[in-house]
């Protein structure tokens, strides 16, 4: 396999579907966007880790882009000091300078956020118990009618990634995190439905990302 070096380090050079990947991506994350509420804070969980290489899918400049136009505020969080260098030099050549870079762990800086979150997108990690920590970081500050977002909800047996979690994957990184959902989103229909409690995209069969609406303040939380 070959190797581009991009800003955050050696990354698989760009594969053919990876063009479409990232396509598919920008066009569901901007859906996402569009469909949250106006008030409240757009965060995301995973800076851009690397620059000018396609299957990244690049939300930090694009969410920046947005929340920029709509003169909003966009908060992207990530533990690698790295990754924060790298959206930092992208930012400025794009001259996006309304991001609010915080370095630390996710659910660390998200409990210590201030104001309401409008969109949260969890793209940090591959440990389903890790994606669960940080949505409950952020529960408090999520508006009623929030839109969450999920990368990579694919299986990881498809992919064939070796896991170490003791549990099966057949959502991957969504697999906690939804269910815990279920009884906090608008309509409770089965998963994996168009029109359901989740929208997920697939790309090849090999990625999926999922979308619900949190009704905070309308639901009693399971104890």
């Amino acid at each position: 396999m070959t190797y581009a070096i991009p800003i955050g380090g050696p990354y698989p050079a760009a594969h053919p579907e990876h063009a479409i990947i990232e396509a598919a991506k920008r066009d569901f994350l901007s859906q996402c966007y569009e469909k949250a509420l106006a008030v409240g804070a757009v965060v995301e969980i995973g800076t851009m880790r690397y620059d000018g290489v396609a299957a990244d899918g690049r939300s930090t400049l694009l969410f920046a882009q947005l929340c920029k136009r709509d003169h909003r505020r966009f908060i992207s969080i990530d533990n690698s000091p790295q990754a924060i260098e790298t959206a930092s030099i992208a930012l400025r050549r794009e001259n996006l300078n309304n991001v609010e870079l915080m370095l630390g762990d996710g659910e660390c800086v998200l409990a210590q956020l201030d104001g309401k979150i409008a969109l949260l997108y969890l793209d940090a990690g591959d440990d389903p118990r890790q994606a669960l920590a940080q949505f409950q970081a952020a529960e408090d500050w999520l508006a009623d009618g929030a839109v969450v977002v999920l990368d990579d909800c694919h299986s990881y047996e498809a992919m064939n990634i070796p896991r170490t979690w003791g549990q099966p994957m057949p959502e991957g990184k969504g697999t906690l995190v939804l269910p815990y959902l279920r009884d906090g989103i608008l309509a409770r229909t089965p998963p994996h439905t168009r029109d359901g409690w989740v929208q997920v995209v697939r790309v090849r069969e090999a990625w999926a990302m999922a979308c619900a609406i949190w009704l905070s303040n309308t639901i009693d939380r399971p104890q």
